[in-house]
């Protein structure tokens, strides 16, 4: 059964998840992009499966505490009320996975139309910053503006055409 106590719980949970990413990410602000995409991405899988587990795992018990008085539930039927708050969390978690797949299809249509790095002035900057071109794919886009990265496992650095002088 699913209960005002319950969605509070899970709230609650999920923004401490937010707010501990966020610290994280903060503290560590002088790692690379790449890390704290890691960091983010796993806050947002851990509050997109939130709900389920606190659902579907057994809950543990304590600590018995004494019954407070309670707020007025809104009256619905049997299951109407588990079932509105599970069609509510489903379509924010859809509405967050369609937006992290098509900027996921945006970064492979970027990827597909940039070129391999031609640049002698980006290579020397790169070269003096001490870049693994081995493990690091770097690409030059006339397409973009600043220079972007992404990818964990294959990590691509996408560098503006631009900045040839």
């Amino acid at each position: 059964m699913l209960d005002l106590v319950t969605v509070a719980a899970i709230a609650f949970k999920t923004g401490v998840v937010v707010v501990a990413a966020g610290l994280l990410s903060l503290t560590l602000r002088r790692q690379s992009a790449a890390f704290s995409h890691v960091v983010w991405t796993a806050a947002l899988a851990l509050c997109v499966l939130m709900p389920l587990v606190v659902l579907l795992l057994p809950s543990q018990s304590a600590v018995a505490l004494p019954i407070a008085p309670t707020l007025p539930l809104p009256r619905m039927h049997g299951r109407e009320w588990e079932r509105a708050v599970m069609a509510l969390w489903l379509i924010g978690a859809f509405c967050v996975l369609l937006l992290e797949l098509l900027a996921t299809i945006g970064l492979a249509r970027w990827r597909r139309h940039a070129l391999p790095l031609t640049s002698t002035r980006w290579s020397a900057t790169l070269a003096r910053m001490g870049f693994d071109h081995r493990r690091l794919q770097v690409l030059e886009s006339q397409h973009i503006a600043s220079p972007c990265t992404w990818g964990v496992m294959q990590p691509v650095l996408l560098l503006p055409t631009s900045g040839e002088s």
